[in-house]
């Protein structure tokens, strides 16, 4: 099995096991992170995707493939360092998108107002933030 298969595989697996995942993809200088456990994910690089329940009433495998490899061949091409692949299930759908790591809460609160997101992601306290004008300007 090839290592991308391997890392679907778990992205798959998590994300229907956990609610949700988050794969940071590494540089030269930078090592990968998976679900870190401290700082703020940080969504809207990148178009969304949603996934639906198939007729058997399960997320499917393929499909999900297809749309995290859409994503993991942007990210290639995309002139930023702490980006990845985010995924979460919310209202019985799974969601995904291109995210941004971040170890400063100010920064990512800034980053997501500019780009017009409702919330954040707090690695530490495995909960979202959400935006808001008073969490700006505290």
């Amino acid at each position: 099995m090839t290592e991308r298969a391997l890392e679907i595989r778990q992205a798959y697996g998590a994300t229907i096991a956990d609610k949700g995942y988050t794969h940071i993809m590494g540089t030269q200088s930078l090592p990968s992170k998976i679900n870190p456990s401290v700082g703020y994910v940080i969504g809207g690089l990148w178009k969304e995707t949603i996934m639906e329940r198939n007729t058997r009433g399960e997320f499917d495998f393929v499909e999900f493939s297809e749309a995290w490899g859409r994503y993991a061949s942007f990210i290639k091409n995309y002139p930023m360092n702490n980006i990845g692949i985010g995924t979460w299930i919310h209202l019985d759908k799974i969601y995904f998108d291109i995210v941004e790591y971040s170890g400063s809460l100010e920064y990512a609160m800034q980053s997501a107002k500019a780009r017009e997101e409702i919330a954040i992601w707090d690695c530490e306290n495995q909960k979202e933030i959400p935006v808001t004008t008073e969490t700006i300007e505290a």
